[in-house]
């Protein structure tokens, strides 16, 4: 069995979502918050390849910055490992590839650090 998976990076890191938690591509906007600024309040480098991804998680859906390349893989399910150890909520797992790890993000929990990250309306 395998799982499709959209590949990206963020600073260093190499990060995937499930595809389906992944309702578009577009450009960067500078309203738009980067991963690295999100995951670890780390100042991103944009870079020629960055691209904002529309997240989903049931009827919620957000924008963040990623750095490219932006791939759609597939992951052997006996590759990929559930994450038991790590203190961020969220990271779900690790997924081994011939090119690397990939840490596997859980799409809810994006979703809510990224409203958490966005600068909030004043009423």
């Amino acid at each position: 069995m395998r799982v499709t998976v959209l590949r990206f990076r963020a600073g260093q890191g190499v990060f995937a979502l499930a595809a389906g938690a992944v309702a578009s591509i577009g450009a960067v906007r500078a309203d738009i918050p980067h991963l690295s600024w999100v995951l670890e309040r780390q100042l991103p480098e944009l870079t020629t390849g960055s691209r904002a991804l529309q997240v989903v998680d049931r009827s919620q859906r957000v924008e963040v910055v990623v750095d490219g390349p932006v791939e759609v893989i597939e992951l052997a399910v006996d590759d990929i490992a559930p994450c038991r150890t790590t203190t961020s909520a969220t990271i779900m797992g690790f997924a081994r590839r011939d090119d690397g790890v990939v840490a596997l993000l859980d799409a809810a929990r994006l979703v809510e650090l990224v409203r958490d990250a966005m600068p909030q309306e004043v009423a």
